[in-house]
């Protein structure tokens, strides 16, 4: 409808050219070159967004199938924000998800090296013991 919008204004130029005949209409083409190559240049570029297989420019159907879409826009609306917001509720579950796995991951990592570490400490102790009675002895 927009490209339909731009192009309109330059549909009389085309029309007046059509009911001249002659040498009147040479001078006339003359006069109105920039907006009969704009005429032709966003007529063409219309065309080529029709899907339609005749391919005719036809704002009236246009204008009829904006209106019953409209109409259906607010339903669809709804539908639409609520697959969305759902679908936003599902990606912050599943971050959730995520950080808490890795969390638990950490957790564990942690107690693993303060498990690690107290061994660690235990066997520097037993070693110093053992050190301590064979000098002693």
């Amino acid at each position: 409808m927009e490209a339909y919008e731009k192009y309109e204004p330059y549909i009389k130029y085309d029309k007046e050219r059509w009911t001249l005949k002659g040498f009147s209409r040479k001078i006339y083409e003359r006069k109105h070159i920039p907006e009969l190559e704009s005429y032709n240049f966003l007529r063409q570029e219309l065309k080529d967004m029709i899907k339609e297989p005749d391919g005719k420019i036809t704002p009236k159907k246009w204008r009829k199938e904006l209106d019953k879409l409209n109409e259906e826009y607010p339903k669809a609306r709804s539908t639409y924000s609520r697959s969305v917001y759902r679908l936003a509720g599902i990606e912050v579950l599943r971050h959730n998800r995520i950080a808490l796995i890795q969390m638990l991951e950490n957790e564990s990592r942690q107690r693993q090296r303060t498990v690690e570490q107290s061994r660690s400490q235990e066997q520097v102790q037993v070693s110093k013991k053992k050190k301590d009675r064979g000098m002693s002895l």
